[in-house]
């Protein structure tokens, strides 16, 4: 925590932020994505500055996802552009994001886009949701799943599995 404390001192630097919402949309660790954020708090305008600028110009998918993510945790409400562009995206997984952070938004032109969204994409949203939601949760809790290996072999020449 103590580097946090630290790094918010110079977070005001603008390479600095440059630096901090470029690891932000890229780092896959939600908890370092978390704490990028919690910094980036500090200087609100400039950050979402930027994770707009990523959402509406960046060439990799995930990363305009990440972005649009992003600002979202960060309660960006000038994002108007990026929110509309991202429902629109080529990519399910930006339209979903984009679908996500239009909540936040009470705007007749953000919610007439979100509701043809949803019309376009609800089976898309079903899994792309169940997906996100599953691969939170493994990557959360895989460190708890632990094979038993003697419990394996008892399942294994248990009468109910079949041998080959």
């Amino acid at each position: 925590m103590a580097a946090a404390h630290r790094i918010r001192q110079v977070a005001t630097d603008s390479s600095v932020l440059d630096l901090l919402c470029k690891a932000a949309v890229e780092t896959k660790h939600y908890d370092v994505r978390e704490a990028l954020i919690d910094i980036l708090k500090n200087n609100r305008e400039k950050a979402n500055k930027r994770f707009i600028d990523y959402a509406l110009h960046s060439p990799n998918a995930n990363r305009r996802r990440w972005a649009l993510i992003n600002l979202s945790l960060m309660e960006c409400r000038t994002a108007k552009k990026a929110v509309l562009e991202g429902l629109k995206d080529p990519q399910k997984k930006v339209r979903i994001a984009a679908a996500l952070d239009a909540g936040l938004y009470g705007d007749q032109e953000v919610l007439a886009a979100l509701e043809h969204f949803f019309t376009t994409n609800r089976f898309a949203c079903v899994l792309g949701f169940t997906d996100l939601m599953v691969k939170e949760f493994l990557h959360n809790n895989r460190p708890k799943m632990i094979l038993d290996v003697a419990c394996l072999q008892d399942e294994l020449h248990s009468p109910s599995v079949p041998s080959i």
